[in-house]
């Protein structure tokens, strides 16, 4: 087996997960960013030809699993630092016998004290443990090549930023992985190196252009007359005058890993009939749609998913049918939106749809039947964006999600809940009473109802049911009444379900994703940790 230990020696990692945006923190670290700390070693250094055979080695093996603990993410803050130095102000020696006053204070300006400050963010993840590792269980090191390895182990300094120190080896021993790849279909994507990478970071640092430019900068420096001004002009020609820099380099090649599901049991921790694995769609383009849209984007997302299944007919747990056409009494797949809410500024627009799915659907069973929507480009690995038209209602573009976005509504802790779980959970789009209350006191034959909704769907049965006509999150509109704006699901007789906003209190932490009453899997019934964990509220 071969496999590289990574100890972070600062006990925690500074990497953008979202690339310039530097709004998320990537954990655990990408296989590609592992290997480009490799390059970085191998440039570093000798450059020996046997170290790039090492490289380019690497670069062709599969996708690795990965040894990695949980970890808690630093807010994000943005700082106001000083930029890089610019360029140096030029002096002519043939033009100028000193330095003039406007030369001078340029020269000043690049103190540290007198340059600008420009915003930027620094991401930081801090796990449990510090020490990650890279595993390839069916690979075996050439011997030529693990002394090679080991030298660029040794090399690496950080990963990611360069504040991110790391000490980097090949490991004997290592823990049981805690990631996967899978390929099509997973939840989490991580760029890993394909064959080429190598050469593709060559080419975009640009070194050739930078090694011309500076020998013919010096060049001028040293020559007088016509051979300056023809070095120049040749300078003019092949640059225009503008050095060369080395471009950021290209995303490496995404593919699904997946973890291993953590038993509930294990952790102490009760849970609906719900995976806890979502399937993030952001949305890409298209109409800004509200809350108000929940049933028909819902809709048309499980008319797209079932025109789409390989398998026809689709199974029962994608259909929500059985086979005879009847509805299923089994848990089968549901979707529900993912809104702007819980912010003061909030206005319930969505930013994406998720798809989750029955504890017991097996993974294959799930990349074969939703393949086709969430398939991967070829050539970057990137998912496919795909079209829901609903007529003059709406038209978006939907894309699985990597799991990099900085948005609270596409975070999955942010509808699964905190590791410990939470026992209060408030309604982000109400819940659809399943049946009409006859007692004279309504309300509190409503609480039983929704009571009794949650053993439905799973999960134990709430000590404390509160009601009411609006949300506990900003941005989403009321439960019903006139000023409610969500469609009503309708009975077998034509009538009109009830809907209402609740607070569930239950007596132990549960784990989400919560969703309770009859439209549950239509997107009704969604609820959040109560109050926001951690600042999930934003």
């Amino acid at each position: 087996m071969l496999a590289l230990g990574i100890r972070y020696l600062n006990g925690w990692a500074m990497a953008a997960a979202d690339g310039s945006k530097k709004g998320a923190a990537e954990w655990p670290p990408h296989p590609d960013r592992v290997f480009m700390a490799l390059a970085a070693a191998h440039f570093e250094t000798e450059r020996r030809e046997t170290t790039r055979a090492v490289l380019e080695w690497l670069e062709s093996l599969p996708p690795p699993a990965i040894a990695a603990s949980e970890c808690e993410v630093r807010t994000v803050a943005t700082h106001y630092v000083p930029v890089n130095d610019a360029t140096a102000p030029s002096i002519d020696p043939e033009k100028a016998a000193g330095v003039s006053d406007a030369q001078f204070r340029a020269g000043l300006s690049l103190l540290h004290e007198h340059r600008s400050r420009q915003p930027r963010q620094f991401p930081v993840a801090i796990p449990f443990d510090d020490t990650v590792y890279l595993m390839w269980p069916s690979v075996k090191t050439p011997g030529e090549l693990g002394a090679e390895l080991e030298f660029l182990c040794a090399n690496v300094t950080c990963i990611g930023h360069s504040a991110s120190l790391v000490q980097m080896w090949v490991a004997d021993q290592t823990p049981a992985p805690t990631w996967r790849p899978t390929g099509q279909g997973s939840t989490h994507n991580f760029r890993v190196p394909v064959p080429g990478r190598l050469a593709a970071l060559e080419d975009a640092y640009n070194e050739a252009a930078q090694t011309a430019w500076l020998e013919l900068d010096r060049s001028i420096t040293q020559a007088t007359g016509q051979a300056r001004t023809a070095l120049k002009a040749e300078r003019k020609r092949r640059f225009d005058d503008r050095p060369p820099k080395p471009r950021r380099p290209p995303a490496g090649f995404w593919t699904g890993y997946a973890q291993p599901m953590q038993s509930r049991k294990a952790a102490d921790l009760a849970g609906g009939v719900f995976s806890p694995r979502l399937l993030v769609l952001r949305q890409t383009a298209g109409t800004r749609l509200g809350l108000e849209s929940t049933l028909h984007l819902t809709q048309s997302l499980r008319d797209c998913l079932l025109s789409h299944c390989p398998a026809q007919p689709p199974p029962e747990w994608l259909s929500g049918h059985a086979g005879d056409g009847t509805p299923s009494r089994a848990p089968h797949l549901a979707a529900f939106p993912l809104p702007h809410v819980g912010h003061a500024n909030a206005q319930g627009h969505l930013l994406g749809v998720a798809l989750v799915l029955p504890v017991d659907v097996p993974a294959h069973e799930v990349g074969k039947c939703l393949a086709p929507l969430l398939e991967l480009d070829d050539q970057t690995g990137l998912p496919k964006p795909f079209r829901l038209y609903a007529g003059q209602k709406f038209e978006i573009e939907l894309q699985l999600d990597l799991a990099n976005d900085p948005a609270r509504a596409l975070r999955q802790d942010t509808w699964v809940g905190p590791k410990g779980g939470c026992r209060t959970w408030a309604t982000v789009t109400p819940i659809v009473l399943d049946r009409h209350g006859r007692s004279k006191d309504l309300w509190l034959e409503a609480e039983d109802v929704v009571a009794t909704a949650c053993e439905r769907a799973g999960l134990p049965r709430p000590e404390h049911v509160v009601l009411g006509p609006v949300s506990q999150f900003i941005g989403a509109p009321p439960a019903g009444g006139k000023r409610g704006a969500y469609p009503h699901l309708l009975r077998k007789d034509g009538g009109r379900r009830h809907h209402v906003h609740a607070v569930l209190t239950f007596q132990k932490p549960i784990q989400g994703p919560v969703l309770v009453g009859a439209g549950r899997f239509r997107g009704y019934g969604l609820c959040r940790p109560w109050p926001p964990h951690g600042g999930l509220g934003r």
